[in-house]
C-alpha cells in the first residue's frame, strides 16, 4: 500500500477521536497526552503501511482502527529507549558502555532516593578500589579523560610528558591526547615511532627532559584501546621502564583504558595488563575506565602511590570533575561482585555475554537466521566469527556467531536505518553487501526483538 492510499483510507482526525474504540483508548491517557498518543499512533501506522504494502492491501477501515487502538494502548517509549547492540563491541561504540549489574542499579536507585554522606561514601569506594588493585590510595573522576587531566595538570604542568609516538591518539572517542595536554599546559615529548618505543627511546626522552631543566620527568604509557597498531613492537615490561625512570627521579603513569583492577575472571582472547599487575611492577599510578571490562558506570579510576594521588587531587579542578555520588554507589556495588569472580557470569550482564558458550551462540544464530530468511525482502544466514573484536581495536577478542542479513534490493543503508528506528532499535555492523548482527553482544532475551525488527510479517500478531 502506498502511503497516500493509507491516508485516503483513514478517517479524518476529528472522526477518529469520536470513534468509540479510539475514544475508549484515549480515556486511558490524560489530557494532551491522549491527543499526542493518537497522532504518534497514526504516524507509526502510516510508516508501517508503506513498509508492508502487500499485507495492508486487504485491510478494512475497521481493521485499521483496531491496529490504531492497539498502538494507542502501548506504553509510551522511554525518553532514552534501550536498544539491541548487535555490533559485537561490548563498549566503546556510540551505544555507550555495557548494561549495569542488578545490584549496581539497586544501589543507585536506593542512593537516589535520599541524602548521602558524600565524603564518607567517596572514601569507602576509594578504599575498595585500592584494596582490589593493591594500591596505597585511589581517586574517582567523572571519566577516564578527566582522571588523566587532573593528574597530568598537577604532576606535569610546566614540564614535559614523555610518551611513545603511537600513544598520541584519542583518550576516549573524540578526546585527543595532544590537544588535551595543550589545554592544560602540559608539553608532550614524543619518542619512538608509530609502531612503538624501545627502552632506548624512553631513555633518550628522559635525557632530553633533564637537559631542559625538568626535575621530575613524567612518562605516560597507554594501552592500545582506541587505536590500531599494525606490526607494533612488543610491550615493554613495566619493571624495565620503572628501573629507567626511577633512576632519573621520574614518574610512570600507566593508562590502561577499559582494563580490570585484578586478573580477568574469564578468557578474553588477549593478554591485558591489570592495575594490580602494573602497580606490583612499580608503576606510580594507573588510570582506567569504569565502563570497560569492569562493566560499571562511566567514570575514571586512579590508583597508586598515596602521596601522588593526594598531591594531584587536593585542588578545585579535581573537586569539579570528580565522580558523582550516584556513580560511586553503582561502582561500589559493581566492584563487590569481583570479590567472588566465579559468580560473575550469573550476576553481571557483561560477563554473561563474555561467558556465553560458542555452541549456544551458534544455535541461536541458526534459529534466528531461519526466521529472518522467511521474510520476503531479506535473506539471512548464520555466520561464524572465529576471532572477532569485542571491544575497541581488538582490546578483547572472542570467537562468536552472527546473523548475516542481505536485503534483496541491495539497500543495506536503508535496512540499517529501518532497524535503528524500530520500537526496539537494533544496531549491527556493515560488511560489504550485508549487515552482520553479532550475538556476542546480544542477550538471549533480545532474540525476539531481532526477529520482530527484521521479519515483521512472521511476527505480525505482536503488533
Amino acid at each position: 500500500m502506498r502511503t497516500q492510499d493509507f491516508w485516503q483510507r483513514l478517517p479524518k482526525f476529528d472522526e477518529l477521536v469520536d470513534n468509540p474504540k479510539v475514544r475508549e483508548a484515549m480515556d486511558r491517557w490524560k489530557g494532551s497526552a491522549a491527543v499526542a498518543k493518537v497522532r504518534t499512533a497514526i504516524e507509526d501506522l502510516g510508516a508501517e503501511a508503506s513498509r508492508r504494502a502487500e499485507q495492508w492491501q486487504g485491510l478494512s477501515p475497521s481493521e485499521v482502527i483496531d491496529r490504531l487502538v492497539r498502538k494507542i494502548d502501548r506504553p509510551s517509549r522511554a525518553t532514552t529507549p534501550t536498544c539491541v547492540n548487535a555490533t559485537g563491541e561490548l563498549w566503546g561504540s556510540p551505544l555507550g558502555g555495557p548494561p549495569l549489574a542488578e545490584s549496581a542499579m539497586q544501589s543507585l536507585t536506593t542512593a537516589a532516593a535520599g541524602y548521602l554522606r558524600l565524603e564518607e561514601n567517596a572514601s569507602s569506594v576509594a578504599e575498595l578500589v585500592a584494596r582490589l588493585s593493591g594500591a596505597e590510595a585511589a581517586w574517582l573522576g567523572a571519566s577516564g579523560s578527566a582522571a588523566l587531566a587532573v593528574h597530568l595538570k598537577k604532576l606535569a604542568q610546566g614540564n614535559q610528558v614523555i610518551v611513545a609516538r603511537r600513544d598520541v591518539s584519542d583518550i576516549e572517542r573524540g578526546v585527543c591526547l595532544a590537544r588535551y595536554c595543550e589545554e592544560f599546559g602540559v608539553e608532550l615529548c614524543e619518542v619512538g615511532s608509530a609502531e612503538g618505543a624501545t627502552i632506548e627511546d624512553y631513555r633518550s626522552g628522559i635525557e632530553t627532559a633533564s637537559q631542559s631543566g625538568v626535575e621530575r620527568p613524567v612518562v605516560l604509557r597507554r594501552y592500545a584501546e582506541y587505536r590500531e597498531v599494525v606490526g607494533g613492537a612488543d610491550r615493554l615490561p613495566t619493571s624495565e621502564l620503572v628501573r629507567l625512570i626511577g633512576g632519573a627521579g621520574g614518574l610512570l603513569i600507566e593508562e590502561l583504558g577499559g582494563a580490570l583492577l585484578d586478573s580477568a575472571p574469564c578468557k578474553l582472547g588477549i593478554e591485558i595488563p591489570t592495575a594490580r599487575a602494573v602497580l606490583s611492577e612499580g608503576a606510580d599510578l594507573v588510570i582506567l575506565r569504569g565502563d570497560g571490562l569492569l562493566g560499571a558506570p562511566r567514570c575514571g579510576i586512579v590508583a597508586g602511590r598515596r602521596e601522588l594521588v593526594e598531591e594531584a587531587t587536593k585542588n578545585s579542578l579535581a573537586q569539579a570533575i570528580r565522580a558523582t555520588p550516584l556513580v560511586e554507589e553503582a561502582l561500589s556495588a559493581t566492584l563487590k561482585l569481583f570479590e567472588t569472580p566465579e559468580r560473575l557470569p550469573f550476576v553481571h550482564p557483561l560477563y554473561a555475554l563474555l561467558d556465553a558458550p560458542l555452541e549456544n551462540l551458534r544455535t541461536r544464530a541458526e534459529r534466528i537466521a531461519a526466521q529472518i530468511d522467511a521474510a520476503e525482502d531479506l535473506s539471512a544466514e548464520a555466520v561464524e566469527l572465529p576471532n572477532e573484536s569485542a571491544s575497541p581495536r581488538g582490546f578483547v577478542r572472542l570467537p562468536s556467531w552472527a546473523i548475516g542479513v542481505t536485503p534483496q534490493d541491495g539497500e543495506i543503508l536503508a535496512l540499517a536505518d529501518r532497524l535503528g528506528h524500530c520500537e526496539k532499535p537494533v544496531f549491527g555492523r556493515h560488511e560489504q553487501t550485508r549487515l552482520l548482527l553479532n550475538l556476542r553482544t546480544v542477550f538471549a532475551s533480545q532474540d525476539s526483538a531481532l526477529v520482530q525488527a527484521l521479519a515483521p510479517i512472521a511476527t505480525d500478531e505482536v503488533d
